[in-house]
């Protein structure tokens, strides 16, 4: 809800226990009569090391939407793809072991939201539903002992969500979503995100994410 029309690029990254990521992101974005049309490509990679072992990832990723802002809602509509690849390297020098694993997963997600086309006090509700489709194909070589590559498959899943939207005048939000599924029970996905016009066609949009 955030982005300026027009054509953007950002930088984008994270870290974690052990690990970072990090990567660009291009995109456009036009508003005709209401309705807000766009699409975004981004590349990404990063790496984990842990006692004995490191993962090397890399990802590349495409989707588009759209978010219609009606008198009796605002609907958001989304749809992507996505392409991984995991590749993770286990030893154990002292007996002589070492294993090479590599996984690629593929991703088709989307995600359906409603917004009230009224705040009260600054606060926007909101609901939706998220969905993934995935297939997994992993291979592995060396020591069968510290093989890790997962078995192939793929599988499907839908998240429905509820939450708001806090909007601190025109340049400030914070979007909560409290997002339920069979894996991970209960999630709770918080966006910071500031946008500030620095002249005639030219913005500056910077944003921060947790979730728990």
């Amino acid at each position: 809800l955030a982005q300026v029309d027009g054509t953007w690029a950002a930088p984008f990254g994270n870290s974690g226990t052990g690990g970072s990521a990090g990567g660009s992101a291009i995109g456009y974005q036009k508003t005709i009569d209401g309705n807000t049309f766009g699409f975004a490509m981004k590349y990404s990679e990063g790496s984990t090391k842990e006692t004995g072992s490191k993962t090397n990832t890399g990802s590349t990723a495409a989707n588009a939407y759209i978010l219609s802002k009606g008198s009796f809602a605002w609907f958001k509509a989304s749809i992507g793809y996505s392409s991984t690849n995991h590749q993770t390297n286990v030893a154990i020098p002292e007996f002589n072991l070492a294993n090479n694993s590599k996984v690629r997963q593929n991703n088709v997600y989307g995600d359906i939201g409603v917004y009230s086309p009224v705040s009260f006090a600054g606060f926007r509700p909101l609901a939706g539903v998220l969905f993934n489709t995935w297939s997994l194909n992993g291979s592995s070589s060396g020591s069968s002992l510290l093989a890790s590559a997962p078995t192939s498959g793929n599988d499907s899943k839908t998240s429905p969500y509820f939450g708001g939207r806090y909007e601190f005048g025109k340049n400030v939000a914070l979007e909560t979503k409290v997002i339920t599924n069979t894996e991970y029970k209960t999630i709770i996905s918080n966006k910071l995100t500031v946008a500030q016009e620095v002249s005639k066609g030219v913005a500056l949009t910077a944003s921060l994410g947790f979730d728990k």
